[in-house]
């Protein structure tokens, strides 16, 4: 199975277990196609009240989120909305 699928796998399985899912790079792997679909699908159980946790390297999809948390080695260094919070001063702080 190829990575993409297997990540499609996974989530397909914490999406039917109900359950708050913990998601690292959710995104690395599938092809782009495959990313917009696991988008459009991770919006339905945020939408039932499910919390979604996503770990990216991705501006893009960090900027989707509803809250964003900045890290570096593991600590946390800001935190703030995806808008504006993604700053290049901030990730300067990160680098």
């Amino acid at each position: 199975m190829s990575g993409g699928r297997r990540q499609r796998a996974l989530i397909a399985q914490g999406v039917a277990q109900e359950s708050g899912l913990l998601l690292d790079e959710p995104a690395t792997g599938p092809d782009p196609g495959a990313r917009e679909r696991i988008a459009a699908l991770l919006t339905e159980p945020v939408a039932d009240g499910v919390a979604v946790v996503r770990a990216t390297h991705d501006l893009e999809a960090a900027r989707s989120a509803d809250a964003c948390l900045l890290l570096r080695d593991g600590r946390l260094v800001g935190q703030g909305h995806p808008g504006r919070l993604p700053t290049p001063a901030a990730l300067d702080r990160i680098r």
